[in-house]
């Protein structure tokens, strides 16, 4: 299963609709490419699920990784995040999983760099990757009721 149920369904639907339009013997041009048009807006509208084993890979890797201070506060941070997403009973996008791992990678990344600015104002990058945190969980969980944050 590559992608979510529901865009799945409606993939499924237009595509029934194409095969019943490609049997019709009355079918009009207008007809012909309104149900083309429903197909490939179907296709496009295909939502990927998650590759939770890179995403549980990636966590093992941060794990794996030694961080102090405020960095082990954000990797903590992100490490739970991600988890919430990789033990989720439900569906997980491949977008939702590529926020998680923008959040762990981005942990890696600046691991040595929080480091040599703690003392200046690590403390507000500590904030500041607290909020993205909670922003990305606010809207995966957003997204899990059905509630659309992306302009449509």
């Amino acid at each position: 299963k590559d992608y979510t149920s529901a865009s799945f369904a409606v993939y499924e639907k237009a595509l029934y609709e194409a095969n019943r339009a490609k049997n019709d013997a009355n079918l009009t041009e207008e007809k012909a490419q309104s149900v083309a048009a429903g197909l490939v807006a179907a296709y496009e509208g295909l939502v990927k699920l998650a590759d939770r084993e890179s995403l549980a890979a990636l966590v093992e890797q941060v794990r794996a990784t030694e961080f102090t201070g405020v960095a082990k506060e954000n990797a903590d941070k992100a490490i739970a995040y991600a988890e919430s997403m990789i033990s989720f009973e439900g569906e997980v996008t491949e977008v939702q999983a590529e926020e998680a791992k923008a959040l762990l990678e981005q942990v890696l990344a600046s691991n040595s760099t929080m480091e040599g600015c703690s003392s200046s104002f690590g403390g507000d990058l500590s904030l500041l990757f607290g909020a993205l945190v909670s922003l990305a969980a606010m809207l995966f969980i957003l997204k899990k009721k059905g509630v659309s944050y992306e302009n449509d």
